[in-house]
C-alpha cells in the first residue's frame, strides 16, 4: 500500500516564514545602520585627528604660523580620503572646515589650545559672503551639527578630537557662549581692502546674517590702515547717508530677558539716528513703525549722547548715557525680576530706567543696523554715521559675574580703558 508524502510548503507556512524573516530584518536594519554610522564616525575622528597633526607639523615648519584660509587645504599634502566623510555624501571632495580665526596667527597668539577648534564637520561656499573661501569656518552656520547621528566631530589646536552636540562660537576667546543669540564681530569678516563694501555680516551665534543687497547702501570694511579702526581691529563703517544692514524674518529665540553689548563710535554725532533696532513679530523694525521694540540710537536726546529705548506704540521710554569721543562699550540688561532696563558704558555701574521690555521681546524676528525703520523701509534722514566693531546679544540677562567677564574680554580685545 502506498503512502503519499507531502512535498513543499503550504502557503500559510511560507507566509509565516516570510513574516519571521521580515521581523528579523526590521530588528537588524537599525542595528546595521548604527554600526555603519559608528564606523563612519570612527573614520571621521581619525581623519580630523590626522588633519590636526599635519596642520601643527606644517605650522612648526612655518615659524609656528597657521596657514591662510585660501592656502590651507592645498598645503596639507594629505590623501584625498583624509578630507572626505562618507556621511556627507560621495560627491563632496572636502567634508570639513578650517577655522578662519587661526589663519595667519602664531601658536602663541591663539590662547588655550585645548579649547580652540581647528577643524570641524561642515561646509562653506566660496564668496558667500563675498571674499570668503570654500571649506573654511566663518560662523556657526558653517558647522554641520548633526552629521553623525545628531552629533558632529571637531579637532582642536592641541590635536585632540571630540564628538559634540553643542556648536561653539567661532571666537574661542569669548568667555560666555551660552544663550548667545546674535554675535557680529568685524574681525571675523574675511580680510578685505579698506573701503570694500560689506554685503553680508555673518552672525556667529545662530547664522542670522545681516545683509544688504543694494550696492549703494552697503557699509564698508575698514581695517588696521584706517583711522576709524580700534586698536588695529577692523570695523564696519556706516556712512550716515544710506548704509544699513538687515537680518529680517530670522529666529532669535524668545527674548524674555536680554543682555546687549556693542563696541562702536559715532563718526558724526547727529541727533536721532539709528545704530541697532529689533524687528517685531511680522518682520518690521519697530522703533519708527508704531510698534514697540528695543532700539539703540545715537545723538539722543543730545548729540553727545546715545540712548537705549523702548519705542513705538503708545509709550516711549529711554535710558540715556553720555557718549565719549572714542570707541566705547555700551551695554543694556533687562531681567524680569528687575522690571526695568539697566545700562552702562565701559563697564561702569548699571543705571536703571523704570520700564521693561518683556512684552516687546517675546516675538522678535530679527534686527537692523545703521538706520531707524518704519516697517521694512529705512526712515529718510535717520541713518547713523558710526563705526561698529562688535555686537553681542544674549537671550537672557547675564549675572553680574558674567557681565564682568564680557566687559573684560571686550576691553582687552579693543584696548578700551
Amino acid at each position: 500500500m502506498k503512502t503519499n508524502s507531502r512535498q513543499g510548503f503550504t502557503l500559510i507556512e511560507l507566509l509565516v516564514v516570510i513574516s519571521i524573516i521580515a521581523i528579523l530584518a526590521s530588528l537588524m536594519f537599525p542595528l546595521l545602520t548604527k554600526a555603519r554610522e559608528k564606523a563612519r564616525q570612527s573614520t571621521c575622528i581619525n581623519n580630523q585627528h590626522n588633519l590636526a597633526t599635519v596642520t601643527l607639523m606644517n605650522a612648526q615648519e612655518n615659524e609656528e604660523i597657521f596657514p591662510a584660509c585660501d592656502t590651507y587645504w592645498g598645503s596639507l599634502g594629505v590623501p584625498d580620503k583624509m578630507m572626505f566623510c562618507r556621511s556627507k555624501g560621495k560627491d563632496v571632495a572636502i567634508s570639513y572646515v578650517y577655522n578662519s580665526y587661526l589663519a595667519g596667527k602664531s601658536l602663541g597668539e591663539v590662547g588655550d589650545p585645548t579649547a580652540i577648534l581647528l577643524t570641524a564637520d561642515g561646509s562653506h561656499t566660496a564668496d558667500s559672503p563675498t571674499g570668503t573661501v570654500a571649506n573654511v569656518l566663518y560662523s556657526q552656520a558653517d558647522i554641520d551639527g548633526t552629521r553623525h547621528a545628531g552629533r558632529f566631530i571637531v579637532s582642536f589646536v592641541d590635536g585632540h578630537v571630540e564628538t559634540r552636540t553643542v556648536v561653539p562660537v567661532v571666537d574661542p576667546l569669548l568667555p560666555i557662549a551660552d544663550s548667545l543669540s546674535v554675535y557680529l564681530a568685524a574681525d571675523m569678516l574675511p580680510s578685505m581692502a579698506d573701503g570694500t563694501p560689506v554685503n553680508t555680516w555673518p552672525d556667529g551665534a545662530q547664522g542670522n546674517d545681516a545683509v544688504q543687497t543694494t550696492a549703494s547702501a552697503q557699509p564698508t570694511y575698514q581695517s588696521g590702515g584706517s583711522s576709524y579702526t580700534i586698536s588695529g581691529k577692523p570695523v564696519v563703517l556706516f556712512d550716515g547717508a544710506d548704509d544699513c544692514l538687515v537680518a529680517q524674518n530670522k529666529t532669535l529665540g524668545v527674548l524674555n530677558d536680554l543682555s546687549f553689548f556693542i563696541v562702536f563710535k559715532m563718526t558724526t554725532p547727529v541727533a536721532g539716528h539709528g545704530v541697532f533696532s529689533m524687528l517685531s513679530a511680522d518682520g518690521a523694525v519697530g522703533d519708527g513703525s508704531g510698534q514697540d521694540c528695543f532700539a539703540f540710537t545715537q545723538g539722543e536726546p543730545a548729540t553727545n549722547q546715545v540712548q537705549f529705548a523702548k519705542a513705538g506704540g503708545a509709550t516711549s521710554a529711554a535710558s540715556t548715557v553720555d557718549f565719549g569721543a572714542d570707541f566705547g562699550i555700551y551695554e543694556a540688561r533687562m531681567a524680569g525680576n528687575v522690571g526695568a532696563i539697566q545700562t552702562a558704558v565701559n563697564g561702569g555701574a548699571l543705571t536703571t530706567a523704570g520700564y521693561d521690555l518683556q512684552n516687546v521681546l517675546a516675538n522678535t524676528k530679527g534686527f537692523a543696523l545703521g538706520a531707524r525703520f518704519t516697517g521694512v523701509t529705512p526712515n529718510a534722514g535717520s541713518y547713523g554715521a558710526n563705526a561698529v566693531a562688535e555686537i553681542l546679544l544674549y537671550k537672557r540677562a547675564l549675572s553680574d559675574y558674567e557681565r564682568v567677564k564680557i566687559i573684560k574680554y571686550l576691553k582687552t580685545k579693543y584696548g578700551i580703558k
